[in-house]
């Protein structure tokens, strides 16, 4: 480092020598030009520019000079000697068995290359589990059972494989179903290597199970523990007996929690905890005296996002269907309206004023919640915004997919709440003190799976519904190859 601190040295005041010689160069100039032009003296004129671009070409050579001695320096690469390889190979003439050769190379390792891949691959997916997944973006009516759905035997450095003992369906999956987020998905499969195609897609967004396996690079989790996690709605679901996540979607499972109450509050919890709190801390109590309207408190996410505004020191109000007021009137709301989503509208003019409206059904109603509230108020949701890749054409995919392939080196796409295990810790926490409690509607066996998601699209499901994984002891297959 201390030869590379002398380098810069040097080279940065020879620099400021140049640049500062420049100055008075310039000023010569102009007085010589302006001198000429009076003398009307053409080849003076040429004179000058010849040692003007001559002083300049100097000053280029010593700045590209500069960047050699600090590249050498760095990465201990000969770079004049490599530029002076290159230009001879671009200035030879190649012959027709040298043009032969280079082909046949090019062409075998081309061929071992996908080979290897393709070997790795079918590797990686020896797995076969039982999963509730769709096979078309057909509604409900692709949603199928699948017997031999394909789950990584091998994780890689900093994943973990869960063994799922409960997971739930989240209304996301229920548009999921009818293709939302198609685009994005085809585009993050390929980018996180999930696979050679998308279907069949898994669903469900929540899971609480035992690790069964660890990546190499993890180092606070530990095989056989007892963890919750949540997957973003690009990514593969949960409702299978196998997953192979990262490791920062997944967190340890409160200890007051069975399997199946664990299962109902990830990926809700994170949704709830962006929309009502944002990054602040629930112990400031940042919504302490203000008014704030949860619509739809009787959804998954809704349940949560109210004892979340409850703990945070707001005078909360709800708005819930007829069927869920025995059950949210014991969330110690301050006020309930009893209305179906749509009737939202009829609150204008009765109670308005609100600092934060919130929107937890999966229909956009931000215009009527902005009405309620107060000049500076806030509107929140807790649904997945819509996609407008979602109503692409063929021309504007290929665009999407060209622009993507090249933002994505720098930097990653925000799409929607994306688990952290700082935040599943903080539920945990939250839940075990007894602040917190799950709400679920209806748990389901596993092999009555496609009833749940049914059950889950009626507008009368109170909380979460809930699937039981029934425990079957799992093989690793690596070990078979």
């Amino acid at each position: 480092m201390e030869g590379v601190r002398n380098v810069i040295g040097d080279s940065v005041k020879d620099l400021q020598l140049h640049w500062n010689s420049s100055y008075w160069w310039r000023s010569q100039v102009n007085n010589m030009t302006a001198h000429i032009r009076e003398m009307r003296c053409p080849d003076a004129v040429k004179y000058l520019h010849a040692e003007t671009l001559r002083y300049f070409l100097q000053i280029k050579s010593r700045v590209r000079d500069v960047t050699f001695s600090y590249v050498e320096q760095i990465t201990g690469v000969d770079v004049s000697e490599s530029i002076s390889r290159i230009d001879f190979l671009l200035r030879s003439k190649f012959t027709h068995p040298n043009l032969v050769c280079f082909l046949a190379g090019a062409s075998i390792g081309v061929l071992l290359g996908f080979l290897i891949a393709f070997r790795m691959n079918q590797i990686e997916f020896r797995n076969r589990v039982r999963s509730l997944g769709c096979i078309a973006y057909s509604g409900l009516k692709g949603v199928a059972l699948i017997d031999d759905f394909p789950v990584r035997s091998k994780c890689r450095k900093y994943e973990v494989i869960v063994q799922v003992r409960a997971a739930s369906v989240d209304p996301v999956d229920l548009r999921i179903t009818h293709g939302y987020g198609r685009l994005w998905r085809n585009f993050l499969f390929k980018k996180w290597m999930l696979g050679k195609k998308v279907f069949p897609l898994s669903l469900g967004r929540d899971f609480s199970g035992v690790i069964a396996e660890i990546g190499s690079g993890v180092r606070d989790l530990e095989v056989g523990e007892h963890v919750w996690g949540a997957t973003p709605f690009w990514y593969q679901g949960c409702l299978a007996e196998l997953i192979c996540v990262p490791e920062q979607w997944v967190g340890r499972k409160p200890k007051t929690l069975g399997h199946e109450g664990a299962a109902a509050v990830p990926y809700s919890g994170i949704q709830s905890w962006e929309a009502i709190l944002g990054r602040r801390l629930l112990e400031e109590k940042p919504l302490k005296g203000k008014r704030v309207l949860v619509h739809g408190g009787s959804t998954p996410s809704g349940c949560l996002t109210v004892q979340l505004a409850v703990l945070a020191g707001a005078e909360v109000t709800i708005t819930v269907p007829s069927h869920a007021v025995d059950v949210i009137s014991q969330l110690e709301v301050d006020q309930v309206f009893v209305m179906q989503d749509t009737a939202l509208f009829k609150l204008i003019g009765v109670v308005e004023g609100f600092h934060v409206v919130i929107n937890c059904y999966e229909t956009d109603y931000s215009d009527v919640c902005q009405q309620l509230c107060t000049k500076d108020g806030r509107v929140g949701s807790t649904t997945s915004k819509d996609l407008k890749s979602d109503g692409f054409g063929f021309i504007r995919k290929c665009i999407f997919n060209s622009w993507w392939r090249f933002f994505y080196l720098f930097m990653s796409p925000s799409l929607g709440p994306m688990p952290e295990r700082k935040l599943l810790d903080r539920w945990s926490e939250l839940i075990d003190s007894g602040k917190i409690q799950p709400v679920i509607d209806r748990a389901f066996p596993f092999h009555n799976a496609e009833a749940a998601i049914h059950f889950s699209s009626r507008s009368n499901a109170v909380g979460k519904t809930v699937v039981i994984m029934r425990n079957r002891i799992w093989v690793n297959h690596e070990e078979d190859l």
